[in-house]
């Protein structure tokens, strides 16, 4: 029997006997990994009528259980990461929601509002589980709802102390991209806080107006914290603008003006 069947039955059906038998003894023997999942994620409820198609959530609660149903047998599956929640925090943050996609459990779609010039966090949950163990593809909509145009944008991922190998990277980092604007390349150093393009970190150079919309697109992959853990890590983004010269600059600068004129008349 199928993941796709065992899931459909336990959670789609309208089998009144779901409890008994979706976490029976011989649920547990035959189908362990399933049964584990449907314990983690919706202990002893029924969920009836979910529709099977694009669903706007916040919290990625039901994420595990799409990475099964769309990942095939769980006997052919593997041990992976999987985001389980995303929230968004920080003094820069408009709003912000998460679009799931229901035929790629690897697939997230952010939507995000920057209502000042301040960095905007987002803190991911991670969990142990069974399926796709590749790379998150993430179309990003950041939308400036600011007073001034954005000149960079800057993504930054913070993991844990202790996370192993690689950690949390962007994948295949040079590929990433935002529209209207240009990463910078590795060799580019960057004005503190912010550090040089590479796995950890995204530099852009462009423009995007007040009122503008853009879509950012990166590859970002988690590191499997081993079954019966969580960790968390998060991306801090931070737009900056081109830097507008104070008055006293404008007069200096007529002052000199004036004065290099003055000069000219002289000498004629």
């Amino acid at each position: 029997m199928t993941t796709r069947a065992i899931l459909n039955y336990c959670f789609y059906g309208n089998n009144k006997s779901y409890k008994s038998e979706c976490h029976s003894q011989d649920m547990r023997k035959r189908y362990p990994s399933v049964h584990q999942l449907i314990l983690r994620t919706h202990p002893g409820k029924k969920m009836n009528n979910l529709p099977n198609t694009e669903k706007k959530m916040n919290n990625l609660s039901k994420f595990t259980l799409a990475a099964l149903i769309f990942g095939g047998s769980v006997s052919t599956a593997t041990a992976s990461a999987v985001i389980t929640d995303i929230t968004a925090s920080g003094a820069g943050l408009g709003s912000f929601s998460v679009l799931a996609s229901s035929t790629n459990d690897k697939g997230l779609d952010f939507s995000k509002v920057f209502d000042s010039i301040n960095p905007i966090t987002l803190t991911f949950t991670v969990a142990h589980s069974v399926g796709n163990g590749g790379a998150y593809d993430v179309i990003e909509s950041i939308t400036n709802n600011t007073t001034s145009a954005f000149s960079d944008f800057h993504l930054s991922i913070t993991e844990p102390a202790n996370a192993p190998g690689n950690g949390v990277v962007f994948t295949s980092f040079n590929s990433s991209t935002f529209d209207g604007f240009t990463l910078d390349s590795p060799s580019m150093s960057q004005s503190s806080p912010f550090n040089s393009s590479g796995p950890h970190d995204l530099n852009f150079t462009g423009s995007l107006a007040t009122g503008g919309n853009a879509d950012a697109k990166f590859s970002l992959h988690a590191f499997d914290p081993g079954a019966g853990n969580t960790y968390t890590f998060t991306i801090t983004q931070t737009p900056t603008v081109s830097p507008v010269p104070e008055p006293e600059t404008y007069a200096m600068l007529l002052a000199g003006l004036g004065l290099m004129g003055f000069v000219a008349r002289r000498r004629s």
